[in-house]
């Protein structure tokens, strides 16, 4: 029951982090994932697309899990069910309008589900070894999980991923 709470937070994360991308997405040119070609726009998008994702989760595990007195593992399974939340959420919305069928831009359950989770967990990790904790902390760890989850998103974009 702990951490349906989390799990919820995840949700709302991805949720706000959905409607930031369409909202960037209407100003950014036409991109074609399916044409398998890295444009400068397609390259934009995803590492937008990341940071964005990254920013919500940061952002609600901050504001609304942590604590300097928390429990670490308890604090760490709740980054991980946030993350899981975040993920299932993406799996549902792609699934729900077709974007993973006509796109050609598949993700795979398992590959949203494991890059959301893991990284969610890494926030919540770096937030309990950071000592002090201030905007140039958070914009190390947004730099890092974005990084990371670009990474993922340019692997999955160039096929490097398989289902």
């Amino acid at each position: 029951m702990m951490f349906l709470k989390p799990f919820f937070f995840g949700i709302i994360a991805a949720g706000g982090a959905l409607v930031l991308e369409l909202l960037f997405s209407d100003f950014l040119p036409e991109y074609n994932f399916s044409a398998g070609i890295l444009s400068l726009s397609t390259f934009f998008l995803l590492m937008l697309m990341a940071a964005i994702e990254e920013f919500f989760k940061l952002l609600i595990i901050y504001k609304s899990l942590y604590s300097p007195k928390n429990d670490t593992p308890r604090f760490l399974f709740s980054a991980l069910f946030l993350g899981l939340g975040f993920s299932l959420t993406e799996i549902f919305i792609s699934n729900y309008d077709g974007i993973s069928k006509n796109s050609g831009f598949y993700l795979g359950i398992s590959g949203i589900i494991v890059i959301h989770t893991f990284l969610s967990g890494l926030i919540g990790w770096l937030l309990l070894k950071i000592k002090t904790i201030n905007f140039s902390t958070m914009a190390v760890v947004l730099f890092v999980t974005t990084l990371l989850h670009f990474t993922y998103n340019i692997a999955v974009f160039l096929g490097l991923l398989q289902k």
